[in-house]
């Protein structure tokens, strides 16, 4: 149920820009050959290079310029699901933890409550200035869970240069006075690039899944086994363990759907612009 961003990311192959971290790291080896050699390399009958270390890499490195450019964005998955019958007519609400292990007191749960809050009042709802006045009940919980480390194996082709190098001619000529001069004459022969096998990479990368869930029941009648009047719960795995840094995000994408019904569990990304959250139709 957990979406990565993905820093590539995939979801995984990303790295996760503003922490994203790249999945894959590329370094160029010292082997590889400058442009000014090549003409004393087509001397040689054989010259095998790999892919990896030179022409993936120059890839890699394009890719990450062209990635610089573009917009973090963060992949985040929403589940919502309410009862609309069961919803009181006024939308005034409490906050309150919704789990043993949130202290309401903490600095980090009431900077949590802040920015729910301002979701809360741009989707209608309205905080009671005294907990008795409140129609609902609102619970807030959110955590990180255990980190999931994973292995991904990919394969790069290896070519080699087979044949080629130079001729060179040497040609005698004498003149009508006897005289002998000598003319040397070199001829390039291209070799031919075959593929000679492949060269395989492995990487391990660490992700952290999150969570932020907050739920809704009436607060007049408050119980242990007051039912719900409507639920909403956000997932989302980035290869930060920074959980502070990440609730914008959670809630930015669980917005539209406080209170509604998505159905299912739904993708939504978030990008940045000019350095706010915004939310776009996940592709």
């Amino acid at each position: 149920m957990y979406a990565c961003p993905a820093k590539a990311s995939n979801n995984f192959l990303a790295a996760t820009a503003r922490k994203h971290s790249c999945l894959c790291r590329f370094e160029p080896s010292s082997t590889d050959t400058p442009p000014s050699s090549l003409h004393a390399l087509m001397t040689r009958p054989t010259l095998r290079f790999s892919s990896t270390p030179s022409l993936f890499a120059a890839l890699a490195a394009a890719l990450l310029l062209l990635a610089g450019c573009a917009a973090p964005s963060y992949l985040v998955r929403v589940d919502a699901i309410n009862d609309p019958a069961s919803a009181p007519a006024l939308r005034t609400y409490t906050l309150a933890s919704g789990s043993k292990d949130l202290d309401p007191a903490t600095l980090q749960f009431r900077e949590a409550s802040a920015l729910l809050r301002n979701a809360l009042n741009r989707r209608g709802y309205t905080e009671a200035p005294l907990p008795a006045d409140a129609a609902l009940n609102i619970t807030i919980a959110y955590g990180i869970g255990q980190p999931e480390t994973r292995t991904v194996t990919f394969s790069t082709p290896v070519y080699a240069e087979l044949g080629g190098g130079r001729v060179q001619t040497v040609t005698k000529t004498t003149d009508a006075t006897g005289k002998t001069s000598t003319s040397t004459q070199t001829r390039i022969i291209p070799g031919r690039y075959e593929r000679v096998g492949n060269d395989v990479t492995t990487s391990t990368y660490t992700l952290y899944p999150k969570h932020l869930a907050l739920s809704a029941r009436e607060a007049n009648s408050l119980t242990a086994s007051t039912p719900e009047i409507w639920n909403v719960t956000a997932y989302y795995q980035s290869a930060s363990p920074d959980l502070r840094g990440d609730l914008p995000i959670l809630v930015t994408a669980i917005e539209p759907s406080i209170g509604e019904n998505t159905g299912r569990v739904i993708n939504v990304r978030i990008i940045e612009q000019e350095g706010r959250l915004v939310r776009e139709p996940a592709k």
